[in-house]
């Protein structure tokens, strides 16, 4: 598990786009260093680790814009080519399920793909079917790969997949979608 530092101390009602990475305490070269130490021998380490090294050393500011970049990169080598955006930049604020509905409201979208774990509180609330909204849960079952390290492990990182089945990674994400 990697963690990376944040400044947080009296910074309980910071908006996520505003939480700042404690630069004394981090440090791109030792972050990229346990990444290689566990991945140099996989199979396609040396197809992306480049790319990530540089997105690392590129975003030492904000969280949010270091998750960006590593989204945005992830998406490139995917061939991912879904339009993003941030929902900071749309001046909609909200809470939980208010908050979801007003952004898909804003954006004219009429249905919201939901991971599971949501199901309790979007369940609980009126929101979405006041804007006539459908919510539907994405169900996944994580196909199996070739993993450096004894028994499979199914969830790790997208750079767990990338390293270790490279161009198959995208096809195999797909096998785990259920309709």
């Amino acid at each position: 598990m990697l963690t990376l530092p944040v400044s947080s101390k009296g910074k309980q009602d910071q908006l996520i786009c505003d939480v700042a990475l404690q630069v004394e305490h981090y440090s791109p070269k030792k972050f990229l260093g346990t990444i290689s130490q566990s991945y140099t021998k996989a199979p396609y380490y040396s197809d992306y680790f480049p790319g990530i090294a540089k997105v690392f050393e590129l975003h030492t500011g904000k969280l949010a814009d270091l998750n960006i970049a590593l989204i945005e990169y992830f998406c490139s080598v995917l061939g991912i080519k879904t339009p993003t955006l941030r929902s900071s930049n749309l001046g909609i604020e909200g809470v939980k399920a208010d908050l979801l509905s007003d952004i898909c409201s804003h954006l004219k979208a009429d249905k919201y793909l939901s991971a599971p774990g949501s199901k309790e509180y979007l369940d609980e609330s009126t929101a979405f079917a006041e804007k006539n909204i459908q919510v539907s849960y994405h169900q996944y079952t994580h196909p199996t790969y070739h993993q450096l390290w004894g028994d499979f492990l199914p969830y790790m990182a997208i750079l767990d997949l990338l390293f270790n089945e490279g161009p198959n990674s995208l096809s195999l994400i797909k096998q785990g979608y259920t309709a």
